[in-house]
């Protein structure tokens, strides 16, 4: 059956199409995940001057160029399958847009459909419409969402010329057991005991003490000069905190004083922070072009040297007693501690595209890429790696207590695999976020995850 959208679309005729909800899923999943530039500017125009508006009385404002073309002006094409015609002599007299016409390229329209990965968004209702395509008679088919053609759980934003996909509410997500606003940008996740310590940019540091079911009770606040905090570690006593505060360098907090009481390396960026397992050793990645290491005396830092042969260092990993580095120019690299005073690394796996790290067994180390399309992953006994290609781009890799692997996705979502095979990992899940993930920590029984959502603070999901 045809709909006819007058009050909500004008007069553009739809009919409804369905897709499967992982469809559905995947798409709500990509739009909420990054911002789109605006292509068009659609308004109603009454062209035949009698007071009403026709189906194809509509006209589209190139946001590039400021050309005016009439919709469905001239017959559609396969290379024009709206049937844009330029038009002149149109005077809009500074007349506000009915809604915005968007590209957005989902990986999941393929082939022939990908010509009609457009969104619509209204202008009158904040809807948001998926274009599927079009039928004979050259009426515009949307994605049904239930009895609906539009994505009443989704609104938009527009800033600077772009659009921005949020949803309305949180309340199509069950799996949500808490949520906080951190105020920062919640880059960074790290569990000591009950307690939850989180990188918050320019926040500062902010600590959670985990209650029962994984709810979150602020406990402080603790503001730092740098521009942004980006990661940390902690000793194991849980008394001294060592912080990467970017331009502040890395700074050193007394937990139980609540004070800053060190400051090392200020005025260089420094964007991660690693202790050894036996907590002697702080290891920094420093203006993303060193890594710098210290022995480690309670408040203080002593005796810095710089690695050799690491030239472009990324992420550090602890293994056990080993330490993984990625390296840019170089790829997967070990650190040799047999001498800390002189430490070298050796190379076991050439890549110059990596860029982040988690371990399997203690065997399997598991790389993501930076285009975000394969895994690497190398068997540590059998001295061998492989590229696995990815249904789908990721950002990062972090391995649970429960033995899955699981994926930030670049999109809204985040993947879990099985490793039975662990050269070959299998998706057995996804799991639907508001935003996209930026850290993971799984809980020790895998009952609950916390999430870094960046500038949308810090959630706690419950895991199927």
């Amino acid at each position: 059956m045809r709909l006819l959208f007058i009050l909500i679309l004008g007069v553009f005729s739809l009919f409804g199409a369905r897709m499967d909800q992982e469809y559905i899923n995947e798409l709500e999943a990509y739009l909420t995940s990054r911002s789109f530039p605006i292509k068009g500017l659609f308004y109603k125009y009454d062209f035949n001057g009698n007071g009403e508006i026709e189906y194809n009385e509509w006209i589209y404002e190139s946001v590039k160029t400021h050309k005016l073309y009439r919709l469905l002006g001239t017959e559609p094409t396969d290379i024009n399958v709206f049937g844009f015609k330029e038009i002149e002599g149109v005077n809009l007299n500074g007349k506000d847009p009915n809604g915005f016409f968007v590209f957005i390229d989902f990986p999941l329209d393929r082939g022939e459909r990908r010509k009609f990965s457009w969104i619509y968004l209204s202008m009158r209702n904040g809807c948001v419409y998926k274009l599927m395509g079009s039928t004979p008679d050259h009426h515009f088919d949307y994605l049904c969402f239930g009895n609906h053609c539009c994505d009443s759980s989704l609104t938009f934003e527009v800033e600077d010329g772009k659009a921005s996909i949020v949803y309305r509410d949180f309340s199509r997500f069950q799996n949500i057991v808490d949520r906080e606003d951190t105020e920062g940008f919640a880059w960074r996740l790290y569990r000591y005991g009950n307690r939850l310590f989180v990188a918050d940019g320019s926040n500062g540091l902010v600590i959670f003490t985990i209650r029962e079911n994984g709810h979150l009770d602020r406990e402080y606040h603790l503001p730092l000069d740098g521009e942004q905090l980006y990661d940390l570690a902690l000793d194991s006593q849980g008394k001294y905190a060592y912080l990467a505060d970017g331009k502040g360098g890395i700074v050193v907090v007394d937990l139980k004083e609540r004070k800053e009481v060190n400051r090392y390396l200020q005025g260089r960026e420094v964007s991660r922070v690693v202790l050894d397992p036996s907590g002697k050793y702080l290891f920094a990645i420093v203006d993303e072009a060193e890594m710098v290491l210290f022995d480690v005396d309670g408040g203080e830092l002593k005796n810095m040297r710089k690695l050799p042969v690491c030239t472009n260092p990324l992420d550090i990993y602890f293994c056990g007693e080993d330490m993984l580095v990625v390296d840019g120019c170089s790829g997967l690299m070990l650190w040799n501690s047999e001498d800390p005073l002189h430490p070298t690394l050796t190379v076991l796996y050439e890549a110059t595209d990596l860029k982040n790290l988690t371990t399997y067994n203690g065997r399997y180390i598991i790389a993501t890429t930076w285009k975000g399309d394969e895994l690497v992953i190398y068997d540590s006994q059998e001295r061998v790696g492989r590229r696995v290609t990815l249904p789908f781009p990721v950002q990062k890799g972090v391995v649970g207590d429960d033995g899955y692997l699981y994926t930030l996705d670049r999109s809204s979502s985040i993947s879990v695999w099985s490793l039975d095979d662990p050269m070959s990992p299998k998706l057995v899940r996804k799991i639907y976020l508001p935003y996209p993930a930026v850290d993971l920590l799984i809980d020790s029984d895998a009952s609950v995850a916390y999430v870094a959502e960046g500038g949308d603070g810090v959630l706690v999901i419950e895991l199927p």
